[in-house]
Order: structure tokens, then C-alpha cells, then sequence
């Protein structure tokens, strides 16, 4: 029997087994012989809340037996309202991908008009129904990112079922509303309404909790993982009191920990724009428009998380860090890309070489002159091989992704329970987008083997090759992976399954020199806080870089930027 608190129980009898179970589905007409079929029970009143989940079964690209569970409905809500968790009920078909949650077309999706949008995918590998000391197995759970305007876990570009298949992990992707159906504040002091995207991730992280054994998941071993706007969750998750004890561990990819700045002035014209007749503009009149009504106040207003102090208690999250009890998971993963500027998705490529000079950054244009003169020295195109788009685009990188990451991982390695993994993505491959896009051979820097942009570790993780499924058809990516990226594709996904498996990212039988031993950031040097050791994940693997002065005085030097823009 499945080591679980929520039994399967196909006929009212406690602790049936996968293979009583699923004979039972086939003879009740339930699921298809060969058709992956689970029987969830939540709550003591088994009657009303028993349900029976219909995957579907099939070989993954390295040949592996994975089970699906695809649009698994896991909370409802009302427009600019709190989500509120779903319970399973009835025969579920979860046999294909749920709805992409509203939003506008991009190079990732062709867009959406769909609010009813909270749904979860789940992929495990398949389960032997005959053994009934079955083990469950740790759960890696994707927030996947877009900027918290554009993006979906039905993206194909996250498919579970490699990670799933080849690490013996169950994978759960999930949606959450975005843009100005997930973060527009709905009350005067902009707080309220502000952070209804991320609580639809805590609703889906309390589901999984519920839901995930009778799938074979471990819900004491879930750990969130994330990139961008979904690194940035996972940060935030990792801090708030309502998201405790819904997962053990967290992998911020690419992010930072703190609020993107809210601009008052342009929400009005904003909400204006799309007809609100009201002024200021009446929630209820926005409840009462059509989503493709709504969906251009997106053009003229960033819609993202708005700091609201019922559900995190400090509009810098990044200090909470500080304290131990503060802390969610007991281990983290933290990391960043080395030319990590998501601008290259969305300036078009002749605009963004034209206007890839440092002197003219915005990040740059309201600091004391000293600090730009620092900022320019340390990123000097002479140490990018006199590219300036190089110097450029590592510049807008370090400073939205690559700083903050160093600076909060020694931030939490000095008080959370456990330990604290630094990481830098370095390597070029072909499903990196400024290679695909021409960006780089435009620029005249087509090789450049350290250059990973924005994403480009995500086909690594999932163990994935790539596309993009909006408004770029032009950008092809290659269909297979060379030899040498399939060594660092095996090596990360197990590094990841390792760290939700047992906290340990390590990668044994595929990286077992002592310089790929991935060492946790410590307070064992004087240096720690401003040169924090990390893994380089490049060319040759994962490598430990113990000091990296250059990278530590261009961060430090970004404190001068930071402090300029409060």
C-alpha cells in the first residue's frame, strides 16, 4: 500500500493497492485498460469527496515509461478575488493540457482569453502496481516565469515527463493568473488584490499537499523550483507565513526576492484605456468587462505583484532572509545566468544592438557620477572581448538577476536550517535565444562559449528540447542536443532530483571529480557575504569556483546603483 494519509480506495475498502485500484477502474468503466487511472479520498467523508483521476501512459524521449495527469482543476476564483482550493471530486479526465491563463500574445504563447485557467499537470514514472511497499517519491514543483505577464505551465517547453522519467521524481507543473487578472490591487492603499497570483500558487501548493500521494508524490518532500517571475515566487513562497509547511525546499533560477517598483500614475490611464467610466475606476465596473476588454490595460501598466502586508510582512522580502525563523524550506538553490537580460525577448534584435550602450542605460541615468564611472570601468567592453552588447547585456543581467542572487544566498545560508547552493550558468548552446535569434552573430560574438542568456538553463533542467510557441516562428531551435549538452542535460537533472530527493545536489557516477563536489555557500570565509563560492555549470560541467573577484566588485559596485533608485 502507498505510504499516504489519503488512501485509494476504488470499492469503500481502506488501503487498496495500484493494482486492486486500477483493476477496479477497468472493470467500472472508469479508465481504459493500459490507461493510468488514480483514486484520490480527501476528508473523512469519503462519499462526497472520493475521485477518479484518468492519465495516460507513453515513453518519454530517452525511453523511460512516464504517467501523465494533465488539467487537473486545482482551485476557482472570481475575477480579482482570492482562488479558493477545488477538492476532486467525480471521474477527472486528465488526459490533456487545461487552458493558458489570460494574457497577451509573446514570443512564448499566441495569448489567451481564458480566466477560468488554474489547472496542474502531474508526471511520474511508472509505478509498479504489484509492489505494495511502494516508496513515494520527492516532488519537484515549476512556477514557471513570463515576467508575471505572459507564460504557462501547459507550455510543452516544461513537459515533466524527461525529469520525471529518467530521476524517478513526480514533476507538477501548474498555471497561476497573471498581469492585471492576477495583480491589479483593488483596494486605495494598492496592497489588497496586489498578490492574488502568488496566493493562486499556494493554492495549488495546499492541493498538492492534499492530493499528491495517491500519485505516488511525497508531500513532505515537495520542493518548489522556478525561473524569472516564477524564481521570483519561489523567493517570495520561501517567506511567506501562509506558504510554511506546504514544501521542504526551493530552487530560485534566475530571479531576485523583492517587489518590481509599483507606478501609480499609470494605472489610472491605464484602466481608463479600456473604457472605465468611473473615476477612479470602480472594481465593480472592472468585474462587469469582458477579458478581451481588459486585456490592452496591460500595454500601458506593469501588472505585477503588489506588496501586500496581509500576506508577506515586509515590502522587501530580501530581509526577511536575515532570520532563521523567517524561512520556509530548510535548503535552497539559488542562481543565475551569465548574460541573464530578459530585454533580448522583447526589443526587437536591430533595436536592441543599436541601443546596447552602457552610458545610456536607464539603470544608470539618475546615479552619482561616480558610481556610473565605477559601473563603466568594471563592465568595459575590453573585458568582453570589445563587444559592448556583451558588456551591455551582463550589465542589465547582474543587475535584475545575477547581483541579488549572490547577495541573498550567504543572506540565507547565515540563518536557515540547512544549506544554501550557489550557482552560474555558462554555457552556449543552440536553445540559447540570442544564439537562435541571430543576436549574437549580428553583434559579430557568434562564439562566445560562456555566453547563457535569459532561460537558457531551463532545456538543461527539464531535460527538453525547445520552441517557441507565439509570435517568433522564425526562431528554430535545433531538435536534438550535441553530445556535449546531453552531459550537463544528465548532470543538472540529476543535480536537481538529488536536492528535492535528500537536500544534496550532487550528481554521482556523472560528476564525481572533487572539483564538481557542489559545495554550499558557508561563513568558513572572510569573504563570503561580497565572494560567495558557486557551481559554473559550463562547458565542462559543473565546476566549483571558490573567489570570483571580478563578478564580486562588479555586484558591489551595483549597490551604488541600487541605492540610486529607492
Amino acid at each position: 500500500m502507498l505510504k499516504s494519509d489519503a488512501q485509494l480506495e476504488p470499492v469503500g475498502v481502506r488501503g487498496a493497492t495500484l493494482k486492486q485500484f486500477s483493476d477496479y477502474a477497468v472493470s467500472a468503466h472508469l479508465c481504459e485498460p493500459n490507461e493510468p487511472c488514480v483514486g484520490v479520498t480527501v476528508g473523512a467523508d469519503v462519499d462526497d469527496n472520493r475521485a477518479t483521476v484518468v492519465g495516460k501512459s507513453a515513453k518519454n524521449a530517452y525511453g523511460n515509461r512516464v504517467e501523465s495527469f494533465l488539467g487537473i482543476q486545482y482551485a476557482t476564483q472570481e475575477r480579482f478575488e482570492p482562488s479558493e482550493l477545488l477538492l476532486l471530486k467525480g471521474v477527472v479526465d486528465a488526459r490533456e493540457m487545461g487552458p493558458v491563463c489570460a494574457q497577451p500574445p509573446s514570443a512564448w504563447l499566441k495569448g489567451s482569453v481564458e480566466e477560468d485557467c488554474l489547472y496542474l499537470n502531474i508526471w511520474r514514472p511508472k509505478l509498479d502496481e504489484d509492489d505494495d511497499e511502494q516508496e513515494l517519491l520527492p516532488v519537484l514543483f515549476w512556477i514557471h516565469g513570463g515576467g508575471f505577464i505572459f507564460g504557462s505551465g501547459m507550455d510543452s517547453n516544461f513537459d515533466g515527463a524527461n525529469l520525471a522519467g529518467n530521476e524517478k521524481v513526480i514533476v507538477v507543473t501548474i498555471n497561476y493568473r497573471l498581469n492585471i487578472f492576477g495583480y491589479l490591487p483593488t483596494t486605495s492603499d494598492h496592497g489588497t488584490g496586489g498578490m492574488n497570483g502568488i496566493l493562486d500558487q499556494i493554492r495549488a501548493l495546499e492541493w498538492v499537499q492534499k492530493n499528491i500521494s495517491p500519485f505516488g508524490g511525497d508531500p513532505d518532500k515537495v520542493t518548489i523550483f522556478g525561473e524569472s517571475a516564477g524564481a521570483i515566487s519561489a523567493c517570495q513562497l520561501s517567506v511567506i507565513p501562509q506558504a510554511k509547511g506546504l514544501f521542504l525546499r526551493a530552487i530560485s533560477e534566475s530571479g531576485f526576492c523583492g517587489f518590481i517598483p509599483f507606478h501609480e500614475e499609470s494605472l489610472g490611464p491605464s484602466l481608463a484605456s479600456v473604457g472605465c467610466t468611473s473615476e477612479p475606476c470602480a472594481i465593480a465596473d472592472l468585474k462587469e468587462m469582458s477579458t478581451e476588454e481588459l486585456l490592452p490595460a496591460n500595454a500601458k501598466h506593469g501588472f505585477n505583484p503588489v506588496f501586500d502586508k496581509s500576506v508577506i510582512p515586509n515590502a522587501n522580502p530580501a530581509n526577511l532572509y536575515s532570520e532563521g525563523s523567517n524561512i520556509n524550506p530548510t535548503d535552497m538553490i539559488i542562481g543565475y545566468n551569465t548574460f541573464d537580460d530578459y530585454a533580448t525577448f522583447f526589443v526587437p534584435l536591430e533595436d536592441y544592438i543599436k541601443g546596447a550602450n552602457l552610458e545610456e542605460a536607464p539603470q544608470l541615468a539618475h546615479v552619482p557620477e561616480d558610481v556610473k564611472t565605477n559601473i563603466l570601468t568594471l563592465y568595459s567592453p575590453a573585458l568582453y572581448g570589445d563587444s559592448s552588447l556583451a558588456a551591455y547585456a551582463q550589465f542589465r543581467g547582474d543587475s535584475d538577476f545575477g547581483c541579488p542572487s549572490r547577495f541573498l544566498a550567504p543572506t540565507a545560508a547565515s540563518s536557515i536550517g540547512g544549506k544554501v547552493f550557489l550557482y552560474q550558468f555558462a554555457m552556449l548552446s543552440g536553445f540559447d535565444y540570442s544564439k537562435a535569434s541571430g543576436l549574437l552573430e549580428e553583434a559579430n560574438i557568434d562564439e562566445y562559449p560562456t555566453w547563457s542568456s535569459h532561460e537558457a538553463e531551463i532545456p538543461f533542467v527539464f531535460g527538453n528540447t525547445i520552441e517557441l510557441g507565439g509570435k517568433k516562428p522564425d526562431i528554430i531551435y535545433p531538435s536534438s542536443f550535441t553530445d556535449q549538452e546531453m552531459v550537463l542535460v544528465k548532470e543538472m537533472m540529476n543535480r536537481w532530483a538529488n536536492f528535492a530527493r535528500n537536500g544534496d545536489p550532487q550528481a554521482p557516477g556523472l560528476s564525481d571529480s572533487e572539483e564538481s563536489k557542489w559545495i554550499p555557500v558557508s561563513n568558513d570565509s572572510e569573504d563570503y557575504v561580497t565572494d560567495p563560492q558557486y557551481m559554473n555549470f559550463g562547458s565542462n560541467g559543473g565546476l566549483m569556483v571558490g573567489s570570483d573577484k571580478e563578478k564580486s566588485d562588479q555586484c558591489n559596485a551595483m549597490l551604488g546603483v541600487y541605492g540610486a533608485h529607492p
